[in-house]
This record gives C-alpha cells, structure tokens and sequence, in this order.
C-alpha cells in the first residue's frame, strides 16, 4: 500500500473539521465527505489516500469513516 495524493475538487462541509471532495470515477462524478487534515493546502484540491493494486487497476482507499475505494488511474494521482 502506497500513499498518494489524489486530485479532486474541495468544497467546505457541514464542520469546520470536514470537507467535501468531488472526484471523476469513470465518467461519474462522486462525493465524499472526509476529515479536512486530510487535505492538501499546497497545492490545493489534493486529498491524500492509500493505494491499492488490483488487477489491471489502482484502487485510492479514501480517507472516509468507511474507507471507501474508487478506482483510479495513473493520472489522478501524485506521490505523498
């Protein structure tokens, strides 16, 4: 497991402690609410996550009270 910092767009949640990112999974737009330490201030919209290989793809394990998984590709992602 590797972790990496995975482009998505910010927007404030309910708390001040939260936020919520938006991140393309295939051709779906998906939210997620997770803890706002999480996030990148420099350069923003980065949220950092762990990486999983899968067969023929990556999974990001989102930072989330469930830990979600998406599937991501290559590009989405940047070394933490």
């Amino acid at each position: 497991m590797t972790q990496c910092w995975l482009h998505c767009k910010v927007i404030n949640g309910m708390f001040s402690d939260e936020s919520v990112i938006e991140v393309s999974v295939g051709k779906i737009l998906r939210s997620f609410v997770v803890p706002r330490n999480t996030l990148s201030q420099q350069p923003p919209n980065r949220v950092k996550v762990d990486v999983l290989p899968g067969a023929g793809v990556r999974w990001a394990v989102l930072p989330t009270d469930y830990r979600e998984s998406i599937p991501v590709e290559d590009h989405h992602l940047e070394p933490a």
